[in-house]
């Protein structure tokens, strides 16, 4: 449960001083370097905008509407096949699950610190917005949660 409520906070932070950053040269009018042309500042000004703006849509938003269903502990639970293997430096894995109960697939992001092979049997429960979980079980061992 801790291992969401950082990925939540983290992500959330870095999300917002994205935003306070771009506020920060659009209200000040201050260009991004001073060798840019006032031309080439707004054309990277309105990049930057729309990054942010993605950025608020595919991550922020989904965090924001996972905190009631992470405090009231309202998480989905999927069984199913790894569709590709989710190797990865640190502990964050991110897998497509395939259901064993009804064959829809799944992504979802848990924290593991060893690999996820194709095929492994897991047992995950995520929260249904932002799609970050915990690994429950692997190949129907119990995996000890941090």
């Amino acid at each position: 449960m801790d291992a969401i409520r950082f990925k939540m906070l983290s992500r959330s932070i870095v999300i917002f001083a994205m935003v306070i950053t771009l506020f920060f040269f659009l209200i000040k009018r201050k260009k991004f370097h001073n060798k840019l042309t006032d031309k080439e500042d707004t054309v990277l000004k309105i990049m930057a905008a729309i990054l942010v703006c993605i950025f608020l849509y595919k991550m922020f938003l989904p965090i924001i509407l996972d905190i009631p269903c992470y405090r009231n502990s309202q998480f989905e639970t999927i069984t199913g096949y790894a569709r590709d293997n989710a190797h990865g430096k640190g502990n964050d894995r991110s897998v497509v699950i395939i259901s064993i109960d009804d064959g829809h697939d799944e992504y979802v992001e848990f924290s593991y610190s060893k690999g996820i092979d194709k095929g492994d049997v897991l047992t995950v429960k995520y929260l249904p917005h932002s799609k970050y979980g915990i690994l429950i079980s692997i190949n129907n061992d119990n995996v000890a949660l941090e």
